[in-house]
């Protein structure tokens, strides 16, 4: 893998299968234990230059956060308290031994959080306690991945630049396994409360992210979606983006400037959705 800019699923698929485990589980936390917001930005994990942070979560004892530490392979749980636990990241951790070391971490700081056993957008689900299936944890693999969401980061923040429509700025959605941003137009009817599904789709918007693959699409790609769509089928119900939606990293990194080829792939989308964008 040395010297490798990207991998598709298929060459990583133990060591993404398993990741993308362990990160559901802390994005749970951060769900079970903070307030809803419009289009689900409550729960979604946020980049930093070791991982990816839940940020500041409301504790009981105080509040605290978890970082998934990609540079060290541990995952850190700190609260304002500064006590603090670490769970090493390494090949044979199951998920449910995993899982049974977030429970004590969480007791540790004070904050003990249940959460949800079942994964969720996984194609072969197993309850997180009994899930010694999936162990792999290759260190490379992780950093090749862990430099395309770097690079995607940066990418769509200077695609974002110029617009000045309601944005929620590039974050990772941990149920996927994608770091997207969104576009809005509109206002969102929230006299009800909740924010349900059919509240975000009275709104237009445009989301453009990046994705490492998954058993039905094998290329790490970026894709743009649209709502309502913009003449490419309808990417809500199916949940993927359509044909002429995706661009894979191995188009990106052929060209001589993969980040503008990202931003005119996104532009040339928001077009079709918003021609006067």
């Amino acid at each position: 893998m040395e010297g490798r800019l990207f991998l598709n699923y298929p060459e990583w698929q133990d060591t993404a299968d398993t990741l993308h485990l362990l990160l559901q589980m802390g994005g749970k936390v951060k769900l079970a234990r903070t307030v809803g917001s419009f289009k689900w930005r409550h729960f979604r994990l946020h980049l930093t230059p070791d991982g990816l942070t839940t940020g500041l979560i409301p504790g009981d004892r105080s509040p605290f956060y978890i970082l998934y530490d990609f540079r060290r392979h541990q995952v850190l749980f700190r609260n304002l308290m500064d006590e603090k636990v670490s769970i090493p990241l390494h090949n044979g951790l199951s998920v449910s031994r995993f899982y049974r070391h977030l429970n004590r971490s969480l007791e540790a700081i004070g904050s003990p959080t249940a959460i949800s056993t079942a994964p969720g957008y996984f194609y072969n689900p197993l309850p997180f306690d009994r899930d010694t299936r999936h162990s792999a944890y290759s260190r490379e693999a992780v950093g090749i991945w862990f430099g395309n969401l770097s690079f995607a980061y940066t990418t769509l923040t200077r695609f974002l630049k110029p617009y000045r429509y309601t944005i929620h700025h590039p974050a990772y959605y941990y149920s996927t396994m994608k770091l997207s941003c969104y576009l809005f137009y509109g206002q969102p009817d929230i006299s009800g409360g909740d924010m349900e599904l059919e509240q975000v789709l009275e709104r237009g918007f445009y989301e453009l992210g990046f994705y490492p693959g998954d058993i039905r699409l094998p290329d790490s790609a970026f894709f743009r979606i649209s709502c309502p769509p913009a003449g490419e089928g309808d990417p809500i119900k199916s949940a993927r983006p359509g044909k002429n939606s995706l661009l894979t990293l191995q188009e990106i990194y052929a060209g001589t400037d993969p980040e503008q080829t990202v931003i005119e792939f996104g532009r040339a989308g928001l077009m079709k959705f918003r021609p006067e964008a």
